[in-house]
Protein backbone atom coordinates (compact mmCIF):
# COMPACT_ATOMS: atom_id res chain seq x y z
CA UNK A 1 0.00 0.00 0.00
CA UNK A 2 1.71 2.97 -1.07
CA UNK A 3 1.64 5.90 1.73
CA UNK A 4 -1.14 8.44 0.69
CA UNK A 5 -2.97 6.42 -1.72
CA UNK A 6 -6.10 6.25 -0.25
CA UNK A 7 -9.35 8.88 0.74
CA UNK A 8 -11.59 8.33 3.63
CA UNK A 9 -14.64 9.68 4.81
CA UNK A 10 -14.79 10.02 8.57
CA UNK A 11 -18.61 10.48 10.19
CA UNK A 12 -17.73 11.60 13.51
CA UNK A 13 -18.98 13.80 15.93
CA UNK A 14 -16.36 14.32 18.73
CA UNK A 15 -13.66 15.79 18.12
CA UNK A 16 -11.10 14.03 20.15
CA UNK A 17 -11.68 10.61 18.57
CA UNK A 18 -11.56 12.52 14.77
CA UNK A 19 -8.12 13.32 16.06
CA UNK A 20 -7.05 10.30 17.46
CA UNK A 21 -8.46 8.32 14.14
CA UNK A 22 -6.54 10.90 11.97
CA UNK A 23 -3.49 9.84 13.76
CA UNK A 24 -3.74 6.75 12.38
CA UNK A 25 -4.40 7.59 8.73
CA UNK A 26 -1.58 9.65 8.99
CA UNK A 27 0.14 6.14 9.56
CA UNK A 28 1.07 6.33 5.44
CA UNK A 29 -2.75 5.42 4.62
CA UNK A 30 -4.27 8.52 2.65
CA UNK A 31 -5.98 11.68 3.07
CA UNK A 32 -8.88 11.96 5.98
CA UNK A 33 -12.16 14.11 5.00
CA UNK A 34 -13.54 14.52 8.71
CA UNK A 35 -17.66 15.60 8.62
CA UNK A 36 -19.35 16.07 12.30
CA UNK A 37 -22.65 15.38 11.08
CA UNK A 38 -24.90 13.50 8.27
CA UNK A 39 -25.67 15.86 5.81
CA UNK A 40 -21.95 17.32 5.69
CA UNK A 41 -21.03 13.68 5.05
CA UNK A 42 -23.65 12.88 2.32
CA UNK A 43 -22.43 16.32 0.59
CA UNK A 44 -18.75 15.15 0.53
CA UNK A 45 -19.61 11.86 -0.50
CA UNK A 46 -21.45 12.90 -3.15
CA UNK A 47 -18.58 15.75 -4.44
CA UNK A 48 -15.89 13.44 -3.62
CA UNK A 49 -14.10 10.18 -4.55
CA UNK A 50 -13.86 8.03 -1.32
CA UNK A 51 -12.39 4.74 -1.00
CA UNK A 52 -13.04 4.00 2.49
CA UNK A 53 -16.61 5.68 4.64
CA UNK A 54 -15.36 5.04 8.91
CA UNK A 55 -18.74 5.95 10.10
CA UNK A 56 -19.59 6.24 14.01
CA UNK A 57 -23.34 5.07 14.51
CA UNK A 58 -24.21 7.63 16.81
CA UNK A 59 -24.23 10.90 15.11
CA UNK A 60 -25.64 14.26 14.56
CA UNK A 61 -28.49 14.22 11.38
CA UNK A 62 -27.19 17.92 11.05
CA UNK A 63 -25.85 21.02 13.22
CA UNK A 64 -28.18 20.23 16.42
CA UNK A 65 -29.86 16.93 15.91
CA UNK A 66 -28.54 13.84 17.14
CA UNK A 67 -29.81 10.56 16.75
CA UNK A 68 -27.88 7.21 18.03
CA UNK A 69 -28.40 5.49 15.00
CA UNK A 70 -27.62 8.03 12.99
CA UNK A 71 -24.75 6.28 11.33
CA UNK A 72 -27.72 4.29 9.81
CA UNK A 73 -29.30 6.97 7.98
CA UNK A 74 -25.79 7.93 6.62
CA UNK A 75 -25.26 4.66 5.06
CA UNK A 76 -28.80 4.11 4.09
CA UNK A 77 -28.51 6.94 1.92
CA UNK A 78 -25.17 6.35 0.77
CA UNK A 79 -25.78 3.33 -0.69
CA UNK A 80 -29.55 4.07 -2.00
CA UNK A 81 -28.32 7.37 -3.84
CA UNK A 82 -25.06 7.78 -4.05
CA UNK A 83 -22.37 4.40 -4.16
CA UNK A 84 -22.79 0.75 -3.95
CA UNK A 85 -18.95 0.85 -4.18
CA UNK A 86 -17.31 2.25 -1.23
CA UNK A 87 -16.89 -0.25 1.91
CA UNK A 88 -18.89 1.25 4.84
CA UNK A 89 -17.37 0.69 8.19
CA UNK A 90 -19.36 1.32 11.43
CA UNK A 91 -18.15 2.06 14.32
CA UNK A 92 -20.23 1.62 17.35
CA UNK A 93 -19.64 0.37 21.14
CA UNK A 94 -21.51 -3.09 21.33
CA UNK A 95 -21.35 -6.24 19.44
CA UNK A 96 -24.90 -6.97 20.13
CA UNK A 97 -26.61 -8.31 16.87
CA UNK A 98 -29.92 -5.84 17.86
CA UNK A 99 -27.52 -2.87 16.93
CA UNK A 100 -25.78 -4.15 14.22
CA UNK A 101 -27.75 -6.02 12.36
CA UNK A 102 -29.66 -2.66 10.77
CA UNK A 103 -26.43 -1.34 9.95
CA UNK A 104 -25.79 -4.55 7.42
CA UNK A 105 -29.09 -4.07 6.58
CA UNK A 106 -28.57 -0.59 5.78
CA UNK A 107 -25.39 -1.22 3.92
CA UNK A 108 -22.77 -1.64 5.98
CA UNK A 109 -20.07 -3.92 5.16
CA UNK A 110 -18.13 -4.06 8.31
CA UNK A 111 -17.58 -2.55 12.21
CA UNK A 112 -15.21 -2.00 14.58
CA UNK A 113 -15.68 -1.46 18.42
CA UNK A 114 -15.01 1.85 19.87
CA UNK A 115 -13.03 0.31 23.08
CA UNK A 116 -10.94 -1.97 20.36
CA UNK A 117 -7.47 -0.27 20.21
CA UNK A 118 -6.25 1.64 17.71
CA UNK A 119 -3.99 -0.83 16.01
CA UNK A 120 -7.09 -3.54 15.61
CA UNK A 121 -8.72 -0.61 14.00
CA UNK A 122 -5.70 0.49 12.10
CA UNK A 123 -5.31 -3.36 10.65
CA UNK A 124 -9.15 -3.58 9.78
CA UNK A 125 -9.24 -0.35 7.79
CA UNK A 126 -5.82 -1.81 5.98
CA UNK A 127 -7.84 -4.87 5.36
CA UNK A 128 -10.33 -3.66 3.24
CA UNK A 129 -8.28 -0.65 1.46
CA UNK A 130 -5.93 -3.38 0.28
CA UNK A 131 -8.84 -4.98 -1.65
CA UNK A 132 -10.27 -1.57 -3.34
CA UNK A 133 -11.92 -1.12 -5.60
CA UNK A 134 -14.77 -3.65 -4.53
CA UNK A 135 -17.53 -4.75 -7.09
CA UNK A 136 -21.39 -4.61 -5.63
CA UNK A 137 -22.07 -7.77 -6.29
CA UNK A 138 -18.88 -8.76 -3.84
CA UNK A 139 -19.84 -6.11 -1.03
CA UNK A 140 -23.44 -7.42 -0.96
CA UNK A 141 -22.47 -10.94 -0.87
CA UNK A 142 -20.33 -10.40 2.17
CA UNK A 143 -23.34 -8.33 3.48
CA UNK A 144 -25.67 -10.78 3.08
CA UNK A 145 -23.30 -13.62 4.69
CA UNK A 146 -22.85 -11.19 7.91
CA UNK A 147 -26.50 -10.54 8.50
CA UNK A 148 -27.27 -14.55 8.35
CA UNK A 149 -23.99 -15.25 10.96
CA UNK A 150 -25.46 -11.90 13.11
CA UNK A 151 -29.53 -13.15 12.63
CA UNK A 152 -27.98 -16.95 13.80
CA UNK A 153 -26.55 -15.35 16.63
CA UNK A 154 -29.45 -13.28 17.67
CA UNK A 155 -31.34 -16.16 17.33
CA UNK A 156 -29.15 -18.50 19.79
CA UNK A 157 -29.28 -15.55 22.20
CA UNK A 158 -33.26 -15.20 22.39
CA UNK A 159 -33.04 -19.51 22.61
CA UNK A 160 -30.51 -18.92 25.40
CA UNK A 161 -28.12 -20.82 24.07
CA UNK A 162 -25.41 -18.07 24.16
CA UNK A 163 -25.01 -16.05 27.45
Amino acid sequence: MAPGKYKILLLEDDPVRALIFESVVKRGIGALMTCPDVTTALRHLRGRKFDLCVVDLGVYLTGDEYDDRGGIDFVATARAEITRTVPMIIVTSVRDPAVLIPCFEAGADDYVVKDETMDVTFKRIKSWLDGVPYAATFLEQQRREVLYALRAREAAQQDGELL
